[in-house]
């Protein structure tokens, strides 16, 4: 038996655009905490790194509910984030 044949191309493209929103509540509820009203959001991850339906999604939800922040291509990997984190923690205990 064939999955292609159950495949849905509707409920995937929904299931995308679903997360598209979770993830901009999800930068709404940081930008809130941290009292950001205009920032720079990086897209990290292979998902957002890349030209996918779950990226344009993402930047079309942001562009439309919080057009002050801005979505931006990493300006640095994740891995130089944990050492700027790292350094930071670091600061703090001296």
């Amino acid at each position: 038996m064939c999955l292609l044949r159950h495949f849905d191309a509707e409920k995937a493209l929904k299931i995308i655009a679903d997360n598209a929103e979770k993830m901009a509540e999800l930068v709404e509820a940081v930008a809130g905490k941290l009292g950001l009203e205009s920032t720079e959001v990086a897209m990290l991850g292979g998902m957002l790194e890349h030209d996918t339906f779950l990226r344009a999604g993402f930047i079309r939800v942001m562009d439309s509910r919080f057009p002050a922040i801005e979505c931006i291509a990493p300006k640095k990997d994740a891995c130089a984030g944990a050492v700027m984190m790292a350094k930071e923690m670091l600061k703090e205990t001296e």
